[in-house]
């Protein structure tokens, strides 16, 4: 009986892995991947009110538009963008380190004291998508 012993190398593995890809994906390697760059971009745009006794700063509105490609679920899209934009507002109006003048220690170092913004802090947010499908990178236009 003789046995005979195979070894795949590391190239081969690799072509086979693209191969499985290939089959997978609704993608084809084209020559547009090495001529575009993919991105996606957004834009926001906060109307807010500052009391002028008290410095406090009250969020009024958000539009918010994006082009990011083909959507699939708007609902999913449209909730990971509010998500995003209210992790932004949080982290521009509620975010503060507080210093120990005489040790100079921080004192806000946990989750503890971070304020994180709440669904009375927000306002009326309006998410707008494109919908521009994005042929160059995928046959379908989904870009994300």
């Amino acid at each position: 009986m003789e046995v005979i012993a195979t070894a795949k190398t590391a190239d081969d593995v690799d072509k086979e892995k693209k191969s499985d890809e290939a089959k997978t994906f609704d993608r084809e390697s084209n020559d547009d991947e090495k001529k575009y760059a993919f991105q996606s971009f957004g834009a926001q745009f906060v109307e807010v009110s500052v009391d002028p006794d008290l410095g406090e700063v009250r969020v009024r509105r958000v539009r918010s538009a994006f082009d990011v490609g083909r959507i699939l679920n708007d609902k999913t899209a449209r909730s990971q963008a509010i998500g995003g934009i209210v992790m932004g507002i949080g982290m521009a109006l509620m975010e503060k380190t507080v210093l120990d003048l005489n040790r100079g220690r921080i004192m806000t170092r946990n989750l503890a004291d971070y304020l994180v913004p709440v669904h009375a802090d927000m306002a009326d947010i309006e998410v707008i998508f494109t919908e521009k499908p994005d042929l160059h990178l995928i046959r379908s236009g989904v870009a994300g």
